[in-house]
């Protein structure tokens, strides 16, 4: 194999940004596995987790679009400054109202009510057809003579 060959940033890309790229996915990861560490008995599976930190993130990034500064979001939350630093980092403990009320107010909150909607649940909907009988056979007729 040449020198070089695939270790390159590829087309498009800059040596700085792909290790901005590496550096953030290593922090991330890094995060879910200290605040998996730090809660013990925490029995909240891996991927579940990353998705937690991966939603916080967005968050945090939908609230600097709308230029709402973290004072004014955890005051329109009812919550203080830590506890929305902490929905922002994808903490697991933090309520679930307080996330709904968080993508309600930056107007995500269409998103939420879909979350696990019956047509768009993929599993469930595979598991329904296979339970679907293969074929379906007539029923032999009574004849009570009646």
């Amino acid at each position: 194999m040449p020198h070089g060959v695939g270790l390159g940033p590829g087309p498009g890309l800059k040596s700085s940004d792909l290790l901005r790229l590496f550096c953030r996915t290593y922090n991330d990861l890094m995060s879910v596995k200290k605040d998996t560490k730090t809660q013990s008995g925490s029995s909240i599976p891996l991927p579940a987790r990353a998705a937690l930190v991966r939603l916080g993130r967005d968050i945090a990034v939908a609230r600097r679009k709308r230029r709402i500064s973290t004072a004014d979001m955890a005051s329109r939350l009812f919550v203080s400054r830590d506890t929305l630093w902490r929905l922002e980092r994808g903490d697991p403990s933090v309520a679930i109202g307080t996330l709904a009320t968080a993508v309600f107010v930056l107007q995500l909150h269409d998103r939420l009510a879909t979350l696990a909607a019956p047509d768009r649940d993929a599993l469930g909907l595979d598991l329904e057809m296979a339970a679907l009988p293969q074929r379906i056979r007539r029923r032999p007729s009574r004849d009570d003579g009646t």
